[in-house]
This record gives structure tokens, C-alpha cells and sequence, in this order.
């Protein structure tokens, strides 16, 4: 891709982010404040990229990287992730959830150069993603015809976002309510809250991505018309998929057998959204429910596979919740 229009990209997306706070009522010293952080993702991926050149054993580099947010999550640095970027007090430590993500990618599969700098630091996938698994040329250069094909994905995700997930927001509290009934509606709500907070970020962020002659992942394909769980991860969060997919499920399945390697992935999903007993429970939980999925369907077991994916989306959120 054209190394000019990538850094013409970035500098519209901190435009687009500068215009939004200020629009938001921040002031323009406090919006000024918010540009200048997106500059220290652009310095560590720099000195990232910089220092891989010089390494030989560059899968230790990826995995190294993937999990740089494990370790600021243990230290406290950086706060577990629920639908964002792993917020911190540290303006250093911003997006850095993402952007290592994508440059552990990106290493992994050694497709890892300068203009990658701009690419995985650009502010507006910083904020909810999707990790930069493709960042292409769109061929379609009429503006045109690209509003035509991305404006439904805009007015999608700000109907998610605004008339949907905010409202919910509301219903958050429920979190104090410690009988079963209350419980079990907090889950529901809370994951129906997630979804469309999540899901109608990353469409917005799709469409003006599309809007810019630019295509990236297109992070949720409708996980809650699957019928088992497996359909379900498949169109959860595409993108961080794609990276656990190819990092820990194919070499693990490789070297030792498929069950061990849906546990691989689960758990380092878990390291990856933050270092808390309850996500690990929540991994281990929902490799165990992936695998009986598996052996469900082999044998015919269709309806009771839907059972389990709705049984178990209800007591993930339970678990995620209370983080």
C-alpha cells in the first residue's frame, strides 16, 4: 500500500478523534492533551519494528508482544478488558492492548515493516479495534461508490451504539443484585450491552475506514444468529480470533491434538484481556463448553449445541461481569 496515503490515513483519524472531543465538550487544551498521546503508540511501534529487524527468533518477538499487556495488567499498569482498550492512568500505556496485538501479528507472519507504524497506531483502531490483521487498498476509488457501500455499516453502528448500548448503560447497576433472577437478567443485559457497545464501534470505525479507501476486519458477523458456540466464537471479535487462531491454535494443534490447542487459545485469550482468577475461570469454562460443543454436534446433537451456547453466554457474562 502507498506509504502516503497510510500517514494521510492516520493524520485524518486523529483529526476525526480531535473534532469528536471537542464536539464532546472537552476543551481544546484537553482535546490538544489527547492528540499528543496518540504520539507514544507511533514511538514504542517504532522502536518496536526497529529492534525486530535485529532479532533472529522473531515468533519469541510476537508471542513477547502479545502478551506485554498481560504483564502491565498484572502490574496494575494497565485495567482489564471488557470491550475497549486496556485504559490506563499512564498516557504511555495507550492502546497498547491493540497496537502490541497487531504487531505480534504481523511479526508472527513476518509481513512486519515501517509503514506498519501508522497502520496499527492509528487512533481509531486504537480505541476498540479491530487489530490491523489486513489494512488494504480498496480498489473502488470513486468516493462515491464507497459512501454507498460503507454509509449502511456508519448508520448500523451508530444505531448499536447510540439508540441500544448507551440506554443499557443504565441498567448496570444490576451488577449489585445477589439472587439468581437478578443475576441471570444482569448477564442477559450485560451481554446484549457489550455486543452492541463493541460491535457498533468497530462497524462505525469499518465505515470510516471504508469512507478512507481503507478495508480492515469486519469484527463481529452476527454472533447471535449462530446456533452453537462454535458459530458463535466465530463471529465474535473476528480479528482477535485471527491472531489466536494463527499463533496458538494452529502450532498447538500441530504438535499435539485439537482439545489441547482449544485450551491454548481460551486461556491465552484470557492472559490477553487481563491476569484475574475470574477470566480464568471464564476461559477454562468456555474451552470445556467449545469441546463438548464439538463432540455434540459429531453426534447429531444440534438442539442441545444451541442449548449450551445460550447457557453458557449467560454464565460468561455472570463470570466476566465481576471482574
Amino acid at each position: 500500500m502507498n506509504q502516503c496515503k497510510v500517514i494521510l490515513v492516520f493524520l485524518l483519524s486523529i483529526c476525526i478523534v480531535y473534532f469528536f472531543d471537542v464536539l464532546s465538550g472537552l476543551s481544546v487544551s484537553a482535546a490538544q492533551s489527547d492528540v499528543i498521546r496518540f504520539l507514544y503508540p507511533v514511538i514504542t511501534c517504532t522502536f518496536v519494528i526497529a529492534i525486530q529487524r535485529f532479532v533472529n527468533y522473531k515468533s519469541l518477538v510476537s508471542y513477547a508482544l502479545i502478551f506485554s499487556i498481560s504483564i502491565t495488567s498484572f502490574l496494575g499498569i494497565t485495567k482489564t478488558l471488557t470491550g475497549a482498550y486496556a485504559g490506563s492512568t499512564n498516557a504511555l500505556f495507550f492502546g497498547l492492548s491493540f497496537y502490541s496485538a497487531s504487531l505480534a501479528y504481523k511479526s508472527f507472519n513476518n509481513r512486519l515493516c515501517w509503514q506498519d507504524v501508522f497502520i496499527v497506531a492509528n487512533p481509531l483502531l486504537l480505541f476498540t479495534g479491530p487489530i490491523a490483521t489486513t489494512f488494504q487498498n480498496i480498489t473502488t476509488t470513486r468516493i462515491y461508490r464507497r459512501f454507498t457501500i460503507y454509509f449502511p455499516f456508519l448508520v448500523t453502528g451508530v444505531f448499536f451504539y447510540k439508540i441500544i448500548a448507551c440506554p443499557l448503560a443504565m441498567f448496570l447497576p444490576l451488577i449489585a443484585l445477589t439472587n439468581s433472577i437478578g443475576a441471570v437478567t444482569f448477564a442477559c443485559i450485560f451481554e446484549l450491552f457489550v455486543y452492541f457497545n463493541f460491535a457498533g464501534l468497530s462497524l462505525i470505525m469499518y465505515a470510516l475506514f471504508g469512507f478512507f479507501g481503507i478495508r480492515i476486519p469486519l469484527n463481529f458477523r452476527q454472533p447471535f444468529s449462530s446456533r452453537n458456540l462454535i458459530e458463535f466464537w466465530r463471529g465474535w471479535h473476528v480479528s482477535l480470533s485471527s491472531v489466536f487462531k494463527q499463533m496458538f491454535y494452529t502450532p498447538v494443534s500441530k504438535r499435539f491434538n485439537g482439545h489441547l490447542a482449544i485450551f491454548a487459545v481460551f486461556i491465552s485469550s484470557v492472559v490477553w484481556h487481563g491476569v484475574t482468577a475470574n477470566f480464568f475461570i471464564w476461559g477454562i469454562f468456555h474451552a470445556v463448553c467449545f469441546i463438548l460443543t464439538k463432540a455434540l454436534l459429531k453426534r447429531g446433537g444440534i438442539h442441545l449445541a444451541t442449548i449450551l451456547m445460550l447457557f453458557a453466554i449467560v454464565i460468561d457474562r455472570m463470570v466476566f461481569a465481576d471482574i
